[in-house]
Order: C-alpha cells, then structure tokens, then sequence
C-alpha cells in the first residue's frame, strides 16, 4: 500500500514538473518571479514585494507600461543590467508608461522591475514593453 501511494506521488510530481517545463518554454521572453499572476498576452500582475519580471531587449529604446489595481499609489524598482537605476511611483488610474534611460553601450540589456511595496497596496500591473525582446534564461549563480 506504500509503495502505490508513494510511486503515485512521485508520477504526479514529475508530471507537474514537466508542465512547468512546458510553460517556461513557451515564454521564453519574460521571467517572472515571487507572489504574480499571469494573464493573458504575457500581461503579469506583481502581488507581493520583491515580485518580479525580467526581460532581456536589444538597442537603447525601451518604455514600459505599468498600472496599480487599487485606489493606493504603488512602487516599483528598476534594475537595468544589474545596476540599480531608481523607483518609480505609480499612480492610482489609468495604465502609464514609463521610459527607460539606457547609458550602457551594450548590444544587449536586462531590466527588472521589482515590486516595492507591500501587497496590502495592490497589485501592479505589468502591461508590456515597447522594447525589442530576446530570448531570457534563468541566470546560475555560484552557491
């Protein structure tokens, strides 16, 4: 009787493993992270602080579009190849569009938006981005 319950266990593990597998692999152009809630078109709404998506863009053009759901402000904080590049306040209303200054000559760039406030604020909204999108892997860091 162990034996079933456990190997059954296990069959339903690697199934949802391999699911996982398969929605990752059907957007590779955006990685999400923390407490979020995937809508359609590639639409995201980051719930909890330090929620998160990343993506990878080529050139020097970029804007984002973020909304807050609820009648608080919110903010977000942005990352652009690994440097800190400053916070973001969303007002309550309608979907705003955010430019991202690129000072790097790179050919390709990385930006994260992380969600700074609390998830009593509401959600943020993360609409898209105007950007020229690549292709984005998870990063391996040393342990």
């Amino acid at each position: 009787m162990f034996k079933k319950k456990s190997l059954l266990l296990v069959l339903l593990f690697l199934s949802f493993v391999s699911f996982a597998q398969k929605v990752a692999e059907q957007n590779n152009s955006f990685l999400y992270s923390g407490r979020v809630e995937n809508l359609a078109d590639y639409k995201v709404i980051l719930i909890g602080s330090a929620s998160s998506v990343s993506f990878n863009f080529k050139g020097n053009l970029c804007s984002i579009s973020l909304q807050t759901l609820e009648e608080h402000q919110n903010y977000v904080t942005l990352e652009l190849d690994g440097t800190y590049i400053g916070r973001v306040r969303i007002e309550k209303g309608a979907l705003q569009s955010f430019p991202i200054v690129i000072s790097k000559k790179k050919r390709t760039h990385r930006l994260t938006i992380y969600k700074a406030t609390e998830a009593a604020n509401g959600g943020v909204l993360f609409n898209g981005t105007i950007a020229k999108l690549t292709q984005i892997t998870l990063e391996n860091k040393k342990k």
